[in-house]
């Protein structure tokens, strides 16, 4: 099925509030989300407390507001394909017009080993988490967050710092598939610590042309065959005595009403990210009372 048969079910039950997808509906949206941050030591604990799990929850939590808003939800662990009833945020609606300038300039040229003719250029996936902060916006500036409390799918990958570890990262590849209509895009998710010195821009290269290379062998293992692939990656170094959270969280969601322009969910797929804005952000949240 064409995705444009799905698109009038991807709008949720609030106004100023996106909502996660529940089994009772029938398409769905994502955005692309990474999150690193990190905490200090602050807390006055009893020697019976292991400070070390209060810092991973705090750090967590502060990642969670850090990047495109992702907090107070409760997110619930899913696999990682988008179908023919998924739009991705910034790529199928409210296309982020730098999408085709990123395209001038790939990160990389990938060849199927089993069919060297098919060559996968990959792009930064800058632009799609640059397209969830103007949809969800941030802990001081909310646009259409996620409703509190609610419940959320989401790919997501985790990784608490350890103490030996220099850096933490936060990462996410994505394969959009050839054939839309019966097949499904990827979403690679992967965050991690360093234990070694590093120079960052090297260490994103090997990180960016490993996840790409990841996303075509699911491919080879599903019998897809993906078009292109984005790919991002956020590197964080953290100081000595501090904890630090990495994650990737890719929410399963429906867009917020007063995130459609005139209530007309199909103007969607054909507006550009800016354009959405200019239609919308009157009615962002942080300008309701």
């Amino acid at each position: 099925m064409n995705k444009n048969e799905f698109i009038r079910g991807i709008v949720g039950r609030y106004g100023k509030y996106c909502d996660g997808f529940a089994l009772s509906n029938w398409a769905y949206v994502t955005a692309v989300t990474v999150h690193t941050n990190i905490v200090d030591h602050h807390l006055s604990l009893s020697k019976l407390v292991d400070p070390s799990k209060l810092y991973q929850i705090n750090a967590f939590d502060l990642a969670e507001v850090s990047g495109p808003y992702m907090g107070q939800i409760n997110m619930i662990t899913v696999s990682s394909f988008s179908g023919p009833n998924g739009f991705i945020w910034g790529y199928d609606l409210a296309k982020n017009e730098d999408l085709d300038a990123f395209k001038k300039e790939p990160l990389l040229t990938l060849t199927n080993n089993r069919d060297d003719k098919n060559k996968i250029l990959v792009y930064s996936a800058s632009p799609l988490i640059a397209a969830s902060y103007e949809l969800f916006g941030t802990e001081k500036e909310k646009h259409f967050p996620l409703y509190p409390g609610s419940h959320v799918p989401c790919v997501n990958s985790f990784y608490h710092s350890m103490p030996k570890d220099k850096y933490v990262f936060s990462a996410i590849g994505i394969g959009i598939v050839e054939d839309r209509t019966k097949n499904t895009d990827l979403f690679m998710q992967y965050a991690d610590g360093i234990k070694e010195s590093i120079n960052e821009d090297e260490a994103k290269v090997e990180i960016i042309k490993a996840l790409a290379e990841s996303v075509i062998e699911v491919g080879r293992n599903q019998r897809l065959k993906y078009k292109e692939i984005y790919v991002e990656v956020e590197i964080k170094k953290i100081p000595n005595n501090k904890y630090a959270c990495a994650f990737t969280a890719i929410p399963y969601l429906l867009l917020a009403k007063d995130a459609i322009p005139n209530q007309k969910v199909e103007i969607l797929s054909t507006l550009s990210l800016s354009k959405w804005k200019d239609l919308v952000q009157d009615r962002f949240l942080k300008y309701s009372k």
